[in-house]
């Protein structure tokens, strides 16, 4: 298989694939309430903020819970908002925002990562100045939408873009030579259950730790049943 061939494509493939993602979530998030935004798992609606603090790498951690006069049980909706979504926080739009209103409430919004996500509470990481945190605590309502990740595309065409570097310079060995097929796989060596080996799990049974020392020793690619 021509390996630059292969990775070009999977370039324009992934390519097509993040622009299509971006226009369905563009025109959903356009068109439809924050109601059925919710119901398609692209929002999570009616939360208040009751805690900031300073997390890892200088990130400020934002907890949100709902609003008790909306829900009164303490726990969050069914929703769709999982942790390592890249979200948007903006101040919630009434049914009855202008256009113009919803623009203003998008402008001032912010940009994170779901931290955590609890049954009664969910954490955001930003990156934001204090001016623009200070901007969530307006004591209105606020909402979580998610925006595309365009994070994980662009990591894929990197890889895609190192993998068809190295099949037009002509270094590829080992692993990729055996995946597209150019070489087979070589064996196991002998002796391999005899491997020693500090187990981190010493709960591990003896077919799982042969399964690990089988791994363990073959130097490409090897199958687990």
């Amino acid at each position: 298989m021509d390996i630059p061939a292969f990775a070009e494509k999977q370039i324009e493939l992934l390519q097509a694939e993040r622009d299509a993602d971006i226009t369905l979530q563009t025109s959903l998030l356009s068109t439809l309430p924050p109601t059925a935004l919710l119901r398609h798992g692209l929002a999570l609606t009616n939360l208040l903020p009751t805690s900031q603090r300073t997390g890892f790498g200088g990130r400020t951690i934002i907890d949100l819970q709902p609003d008790p006069a909306i829900f009164p049980t303490g726990l969050l909706p069914p929703h769709g908002i999982r942790q390592g979504d890249i979200i948007r926080l903006e101040v919630q739009p009434g049914g009855s925002a202008t256009k113009k209103e919803k623009v203003d409430a998008k402008a001032a919004g912010i940009e994170g990562v779901v931290h955590r996500v609890f049954e009664g509470r969910l954490a955001l990481a930003v990156e934001a100045s204090g001016d623009e945190v200070d901007r969530i605590w307006s004591g209105k309502r606020l909402w979580v939408v998610k925006v595309a990740n365009e994070v994980t595309f662009k990591r894929m065409e990197k890889a895609m873009g190192f993998l068809k570097a190295l099949g037009e310079k002509g270094d590829t060995t080992g692993l990729v030579d055996v995946l597209f097929g150019r070489r087979a796989a070589r064996g196991v060596a002998e002796g391999y259950e005899k491997m020693e080996i500090n187990w981190f799990d010493e709960g591990l049974n003896d077919s799982q730790k042969q399964a690990v020392r089988f791994a363990l020793a073959s130097e490409e690619v090897g199958g687990l049943l």
